[in-house]
């Protein structure tokens, strides 16, 4: 029984990290965008 308890443990820990992954891969696109963006008011000379 140990084992089992074990493997899920595991489980539940790969598939926290699979979300976390998927959190931050939704999250890149308007990361770049907010970096751009803070980019384009610190520099007015760069083009978007």
């Amino acid at each position: 029984m140990a084992q089992v308890m074990a493997i899920r443990d595991m489980v539940q820990a790969i598939t926290i990290r699979v979300k976390a992954v998927g959190a931050i891969v939704q999250a890149k696109p308007w990361l770049s965008k907010l970096s751009q963006a803070t980019q384009a008011n610190n520099n007015p000379t760069t083009t978007v």
